[in-house]
């Protein structure tokens, strides 16, 4: 089903994960965040290598479960449990009928902030910590960072808060107001998005996400793919 959510401006109270997003959800964000699919697909590779037999890759912010079904794909004979952990009743509605009649698949209806993470030994975020308050972020790194084993692996993606100056941050905004266009956004559609997302998604720097890494007890992490301000991530344990 092809997004036409914001055809129209939204009703007050901004951007939320409701039935209306979950069911264009898959088209969504192809369309709108660049190189989706080959961002998923690096992901799971990682996420399916650094898997330890008999534990657990969880996602936080599942979805609709596209990126545990992309990892599964890579597992091979490893014994592993996908756990989709996201707040919203209608993204696992999609995410449980995506991967029906696959027996190591869970879900689990609650947010970063309240999953356990037991015998994690990879941890996924795509695009779900910029939606997490500001103030509750390193505290969800540290729990992270403290649920994986030695060999454990986090991945995730976020849009990125630039620190170019002003002139070439917009054109940063201008390029990617042009992917979308390109990929069949009208110009009213992106406005009425981006209002909708205002004080929603919160991006934050390269910077800070090296630092808070490094202080929330990781070994070591690297920026995996980039597009603009988009980028993939990795922390190792």
């Amino acid at each position: 089903m092809q997004d036409e959510v914001f055809l129209k401006p939204t009703a007050k109270g901004g951007f939320r994960f409701n039935k209306e997003v979950a069911d264009v959800f898959d088209d969504m964000v192809t369309r709108s965040v660049p190189m989706y699919p080959e961002i998923t697909r690096i992901c799971a590779r990682f996420a399916a290598q650094a898997a330890q037999e008999g534990s657990r890759v969880y996602d936080l912010g599942c979805s609709t479960a596209s990126t545990l079904l992309e990892v599964n794909k890579y597992l091979g004979d490893k014994e592993v449990e996908l756990v989709g952990c996201d707040p919203s009743l209608d993204m696992l509605e999609k995410a449980k009928v995506k991967t029906s009649g696959l027996e190591n698949f869970t879900f689990q209806h609650e947010n970063a902030q309240e999953a356990l993470l037991e015998n994690a030994s990879v941890v996924i975020m795509n695009f779900t910590l910029q939606f997490i308050p500001r103030d509750e972020r390193p505290a969800i790194l540290k729990k992270i960072a403290s649920s994986l084993p030695k060999g454990g692996l986090f991945v995730f993606s976020e849009k990125i808060a630039t620190d170019l100056p002003d002139d070439l941050d917009n054109l940063v905004t201008t390029l990617y107001d042009e992917y979308k266009q390109f990929n069949g956004y009208a110009d009213s559609e992106i406005a009425n998005k981006r209002k909708a997302l205002e004080n929603v998604l919160i991006p934050d720097s390269h910077t800070w996400h090296k630092k808070a890494l490094g202080e929330a007890g990781f070994a070591g992490s690297a920026i995996i793919a980039n597009w603009l301000n988009f980028s993939c991530l990795m922390a190792w344990k």
